[in-house]
């Protein structure tokens, strides 16, 4: 075996050739230039035989840049599921506060699209993706056997996070499994136990047109709470572009989701839950028994988010979970107290899987 000295610049041979796993003490690090064919799936998956503890700092697929093995402690694998532009630096200000040891893959929609509302104004030179072209059931179905297919060659992950259309996707996905078990279809081409033991949601809901499609019971009332919160998280996120091309409208001590609390334009007081058999029009007191996402889980939303609504509705899918309101908008928060309590609820979660 190749041994290397601490610090050492590794090669990818020296790291693919090794017998065995490298001996406790030694810190290699192996850097790789970008570029599409130095992508993930040409390498950890390997390397994670021979280094079972490896960091990456900062993927951004598909370019890999740089991975680092750390002899002393486990790598947790997390596998982060964003929409429309996926650039690590919007989780960073949490992520700064888990250990080294935890990996972060960032996997992006494979159609690519036009950007959601706001987000040239805060990404203008990132591209954006879509994980599906059409909001079919169909469509979502494609996207689960995507991301299956990927975890399974690149896997495997302790846990799974979504941010909005990145939550649809995951808690569809968990739903769907349950319901598949019942017949053994197995149609978003998982069998067996899904390929992630927890999952964190971040301002996101479940699609309606999924829950539909397995069979339970979606009130006009739902529909119509579902699309007018829509309608309004994308009218306000659309004054992002409005405030950066004219900032003398952005006034001192006032945030761009706090105009929809002071105007009531909100559907929801998040002050108060409504009770499990009119939950923003769901009864799920008349839901089946296997309508449940069973792995535990992290919720974190906003109340401030015209789509409070929708994160709450799926929160009462996952009996073992861990609920906490940011207090803010439809967005990642990145202060620096609510930063340090979505990493300890990550790590309290991963404690257990």
């Amino acid at each position: 075996m190749n041994i290397l000295p601490r610090h050492a610049i590794a090669t990818r041979e020296q790291i693919f050739s090794a017998s065995s796993p490298i001996p406790s003490g030694l810190l290699p690090q192996l850097k790789l230039p970008e570029g599409r064919n130095n992508a993930k799936n040409s390498l950890p998956t390997r390397a994670r035989h021979e280094c079972p503890h490896i960091q990456v700092s900062d993927w951004y697929l598909p370019f890999a840049s740089s991975i680092y093995c750390n002899p002393f402690s486990r790598a947790q694998f997390i596998i982060i599921l964003l929409y429309s532009t996926n650039p690590p630096h919007r989780t960073a200000s949490f992520r700064r506060t888990l250990p080294h040891s935890y990996v972060f893959d960032f996997i992006s929609g494979p159609f690519p699209s036009s950007p959601a509302p706001g987000i040239k104004a805060i990404y203008p030179d990132s591209p954006t993706y879509t994980w599906f072209r059409e909001p079919t059931p169909a469509g979502l179905r494609a996207a689960h056997r995507y991301v299956a297919e990927y975890i399974q060659k690149h896997g495997p992950y302790d846990a799974v996070m979504g941010f909005s259309q990145g939550c649809s996707l995951i808690a569809s996905m968990a739903l769907y499994h349950s319901y598949d078990r019942l017949s053994e279809q197995g149609q978003n081409g998982i069998r067996g136990d899904l390929p992630f033991k927890a999952a964190i949601f971040i301002c996101g809901g479940i699609p309606l047109y999924a829950l539909q499609d397995m069979g339970i019971p979606v009130s006009e009332e739902a529909e119509t709470i579902s699309k007018i919160t829509g309608q309004l998280l994308n009218t306000t996120a659309t004054k992002l572009s409005t405030f950066a091309s004219n900032t003398s409208l952005i006034k001192r001590g006032v945030g761009l989701w706090d105009n929809n609390v002071t105007s009531n334009t909100l559907v929801h007081d998040p002050s108060v839950r409504p009770p499990r058999n009119d939950l923003f029009g769901l009864d799920f007191t008349s839901f089946p028994s296997w309508a449940k996402i069973d792995i535990p889980t992290v919720h974190v939303y906003g109340g401030k988010d015209p789509r409070w609504p929708a994160g709450i509705q799926l929160a009462e899918f996952c009996a073992d979970r861990v609920e906490f309101d940011h207090e803010g908008g439809h967005d990642i928060p990145r202060g620096s107290v609510v930063s340090e309590r979505i990493g300890g609820m990550i790590q309290d979660l991963l404690r257990r899987v």
